[in-house]
């Protein structure tokens, strides 16, 4: 069931208000009406069941019914990297990273990396927004400001996908280590990572796996290897 945000926290029997774009979409697009029930969050991983009871030309006005088992990620929590592409790109790698389950998004930095503006974070941050409300999390997966590798998290297991990397597989690396609380993975941008920066990444702890013969888009890299990493983890 989609989740709609809502200001405050949620208590069972009280009212919220959707508001804005959302209440739009319940009414004009949905055709929600009152005695309609919907589930509602305030960006945590509570969820609530609540009964639409009025509803205007930009509010839905909701009554909490009832907290529903709370969205949790399995582990380990995953974290993505992808080298700072074309906007098309790092939108369709934010949304997935949201439906596979990611904790947190990371835009790299990188020799052959595009520029991101302002507005261009923003909007990676509503699609993060709208992708948790359309698959169901209850939380929100962090959008970080673009980074360097440096300021990639420190602790976790790490893993890099390289074109180059002939001599071991995804497979081998990650049959190599038990289930780790964190994993944070590197995706480079179109062009790939250059030797210079596969060595950096190499001496901040990540190891270079390849992911077949074909040499991947950047956004098709990127949800091949969660799913991956989701489907040897058993995370979904």
């Amino acid at each position: 069931m989609r989740v709609w945000p809502v200001d405050g926290s949620p208590e069972v029997g009280a009212k919220q208000i959707i508001g804005g774009a959302d209440a739009r979409h319940i009414s004009s697009v949905l055709r929600l009406k009152p005695g309609d029930m919907v589930a509602v969050s305030d960006g945590t991983s509570k969820i609530f069941l609540a009964e639409i009871v009025g509803m205007g030309k930009n509010r839905v006005v909701v009554k909490i019914i009832r907290e529903t088992p709370a969205f949790t990620l399995k582990k380990p929590l995953v974290y993505l990297a992808v080298g700072i592409s074309k906007p098309q790109v790092m939108e369709i790698c934010v949304q997935k990273a949201v439906e596979l389950s990611c904790s947190g998004f990371f835009p790299l930095i990188s020799q052959r990396s595009d520029v991101l503006s302002p507005s261009k974070m923003e909007r990676l941050r509503k699609i993060a927004r709208e992708a948790g409300k359309q698959c169901g999390r209850g939380d929100v997966m962090e959008v970080s400001d673009p980074v360097e590798a440096e300021g990639l998290p420190t602790d976790g297991f790490k893993i890099v996908l390289w074109e180059e990397e002939k001599g071991r597989t995804l497979k081998e690396v990650l049959n190599s280590v038990q289930t780790p609380e964190k994993i944070i993975l590197a995706v480079g941008p179109a062009g790939g990572f250059s030797a210079e920066e596969m060595e950096r990444l190499r001496g901040l702890g990540f190891p270079s796996a390849g992911l077949g013969r074909i040499v991947l888009r950047t956004e098709t890299a990127a949800i091949s290897l969660m799913a991956v990493i989701n489907h040897h983890f058993d995370r979904m």
